[in-house]
């Protein structure tokens, strides 16, 4: 996994001034979506993420905190959150609300 060019040169085949990518990952990432107190530990245990669906700004902030807490607080780690993001678009946003639901 070189990170400059490089000449790779034997008897069946040869290359100059290579690339190698993708580089090979040191270890996969792990993703959970439990958001139960049982769900959010494992996260915070064994996962690199958690995967959240919550419905407005303020829902999201508040599981990002508990979720982030978790790892922090119980294991000592950092932990990242993916949250699904659903947009409704429409002529207003009384519209978009109304087809939302």
């Amino acid at each position: 996994s070189e990170t400059e060019p490089f000449d790779y040169d034997t008897k069946h085949f040869s290359a100059k001034a290579v690339l190698s990518k993708p580089k090979p990952i040191e270890k996969p990432l792990l993703i959970n979506a439990g958001s139960s107190d049982a769900g959010l530990d494992l996260s915070a245990k064994y996962c690199d993420f958690n995967f959240a669906t919550t419905h407005t700004i303020e829902k999201t902030r508040a599981y990002v905190e508990r979720a982030k807490g978790y790892a922090r607080e119980r294991y000592g780690r950092d932990m990242g959150v993916v949250n699904l993001v659903q947009v409704t678009c429409a002529e207003t946003e009384k519209e978009a609300r109304a087809r939302h639901q």
